[in-house]
């Protein structure tokens, strides 16, 4: 079952993902703040995918990024916020994120989006076994 690390201050929105990642069959993780997110993600290496908010307080969503990129952990992002501005959107793709959604979140939308990732998560996984052999 794939663990899915869902990171959000809110706690309406965290429940409605948490209910839609359960629903889908996957098992949720949740972080209230960007640096329980890092604990959980140098602790827990079988983290698949993230739900990542990018504005919360302490640590936001590009903070937590720019920390996976330097500590080198590959789970793919999904940023999801309630501001969409082409500048953050273009920051969040260069740090790695695979995708972005704007809040209110349809919940189809947002599985759509994870089950993708998590593909895409399967894929990267392959090909990096197969260039160590």
């Amino acid at each position: 079952m794939y663990k899915v690390l869902i990171v959000d201050d809110e706690p309406v929105q965290t429940l409605l993902a948490r209910e839609v990642v359960e629903r889908a069959g996957y098992s949720p993780l949740v972080a209230h703040s960007g640096e329980e997110a890092m604990a959980l993600l140098r602790k827990d290496t079988g983290i698949a995918a993230m739900l990542l908010d990018l504005v919360m307080p302490d640590m936001d969503g590009m903070g937590v990024l720019e920390a996976m990129r330097r500590e080198a952990i590959a789970v793919p992002v999904i940023i999801t916020t309630g501001q969409s501005s082409l500048e953050a959107v273009l920051s969040a793709m260069r740090l790695g994120a695979r995708d972005f959604l704007t809040k209110p979140i349809a919940p189809e939308r947002m599985l759509i989006s994870l089950q993708n990732a998590l593909h895409l998560g399967e894929l990267e996984t392959a090909l990096r076994t197969e260039r160590a052999r």
